[in-house]
């Protein structure tokens, strides 16, 4: 029998936060083994199906750092300023609001090119410099 590796988490561990550790599950001729990660994650964004976390737990952990940010410099808050029209019209996306806030705090430690790089494929960079003004 061929072995395998999967993520399971045991829904009945639940804490008192509503997370669950995630697991690592070892198979080898019908025998199981777990490897406890230490991960948390609340235990609606595990997927069930797939056995694996869904994609909107990452969208939840970006608005969650990006407002932490926010409120270190007394700021407003990500869905604050989703309430402001020139805002959305100048940062349409999560990912360029958080390109901006990168752009502001990393501002002399040299980052901005990789996260361009990384962040956008050619197309989208070219199309990203071409629209950005050079003041902001």
């Amino acid at each position: 029998m061929i072995p395998g590796i999967a993520l399971f988490v045991f829904k009945d561990k639940v804490n008192k936060n509503g997370e669950v550790k995630i697991y690592i599950r070892f198979t080898n001729n019908r025998r199981c083994s777990y490897i406890c990660t230490n991960i948390l994650i609340p235990i609606k964004y595990w997927d069930k199906k797939r056995q694996r976390v869904k994609p909107s737990f990452g969208l939840v952990n970006a608005i969650k750092y990006l407002d932490m940010v926010s409120g270190r410099t007394k700021r407003l808050t990500y869905a604050v300023m989703l309430t402001d029209s020139l805002y959305v019209a100048k940062y349409p996306s999560l990912k360029l609001v958080i390109m901006h806030e990168r752009t502001v705090e990393l501002a002399f430690e040299h980052h901005r090119w990789h996260d361009r790089t990384r962040f956008f494929n050619e197309t989208e960079l070219v199309a990203n410099f071409k629209a950005k003004n050079q003041l902001d």
